[in-house]
């Protein structure tokens, strides 16, 4: 996927090119080539000069995305095993879809854990409030396992990404009832509506609406939910063959 492969290249290539490009200056002739190869643990380098191989050098790669991947259980683990385990049921439940995979160990580090779907073909104004419902899912499922005031500062993400879906749609692809497109921000000119109060008005009470049907999907998805989330608190991930059969067994 793409974000391995991001990762991969941050942690093996990016972590030596200083030490790259302090050996290529050390050449006689200016190097003007490099090519990069991975064999084992070793970054391979080679250098050209006017398409000449002028020399080869290994660099050590340390294997942080292993580790990064392995299983903490630790508690940063089990709450975003909850977390996690909130948007996937509520992916099944809201359309009918298994994941593809349920991480809650990512490698990239701007992510604890994630649900990986197929992408919506269609997106359409009911599965708009449906995907909205998915997104708030995790804090909902939060809200259920620890409680009120156990709630993470961590679904910021997820309520940024729903209020920016719901509020777009709306206000570009004429979700709101009315074919007018209207201005992203006060400063915006040109040939734009710039009255939001009721656009903005109609988004709060969709995400209010798919914030009660997140929780209703939690609550009733209850078993489903405690167990798997028991077992990404664990164990780092959940293939679709293995949640598929968790929904056969404890599903609603």
């Amino acid at each position: 996927g793409v974000r391995p492969l991001k990762s991969s290249i941050r942690y093996s290539v990016e972590d030596q090119i200083s030490q790259i490009l302090a050996d290529a200056a050390q050449e006689q002739e200016l190097v003007q080539e490099v090519l990069l190869d991975y064999e084992g643990s070793s970054l391979l380098v080679d250098f050209f000069v006017e398409g000449e191989l002028v020399i080869q050098k290994s660099y050590p790669v340390v294997e942080k995305i292993g580790l990064l991947r392995k299983a903490t259980k630790d508690e940063q683990q089990a709450l975003t095993a909850v977390h996690e385990s909130g948007h996937a049921v509520a992916q099944i439940v809201l359309f009918k879809q298994i994941p593809d995979l349920v991480l809650s160990v990512a490698a990239e580090s701007d992510s604890l854990g994630m649900v990986i779907v197929q992408p919506i073909e269609i997106l359409n104004l009911e599965k708009m409030k449906r995907r909205a419902a998915v997104y708030l899912a995790g804090q909902e499922a939060e809200r259920m396992v620890f409680g009120e005031d156990l709630l993470s500062a961590g679904s910021y993400g997820d309520i940024e990404q729903a209020t920016a879906m719901v509020i777009g749609l709306l206000k570009e692809s004429g979700f709101g009832g009315t074919a007018i497109r209207y201005a992203n921000t006060i400063g915006e000119y040109g040939d734009s509506y710039h009255d939001t109060k009721e656009i903005e008005d109609k988004a709060k009470v969709i995400l209010e609406e798919a914030q009660k049907q997140a929780h209703r999907v939690v609550r009733q998805e209850e078993k489903l939910l405690v167990e798997m989330a028991a077992i990404l608190a664990e164990h780092p991930s959940l293939l679709a063959e293995e949640v598929n059969a968790l929904v056969k067994q404890y599903g609603s």
